[in-house]
């Protein structure tokens, strides 16, 4: 389906790109969202048992 909007026009192409892009950077964005927590929960459980 990807290659078919794809291949149809470079308008649809530009469309996919930019709406990729905007995927990519939520799913950053609730990455490190979901990084941050976790990586304070280790530190301090880390802080505990040393």
């Amino acid at each position: 389906m990807i290659m078919i909007m794809y291949h149809s026009s470079p308008t649809s192409h530009l469309l996919l790109s930019t709406s990729l892009k905007k995927m990519y950077k939520l799913h950053t964005l609730s990455l490190l969202r979901a990084l941050i927590p976790t990586t304070f929960l280790l530190s301090y459980y880390t802080m505990l048992y040393v």
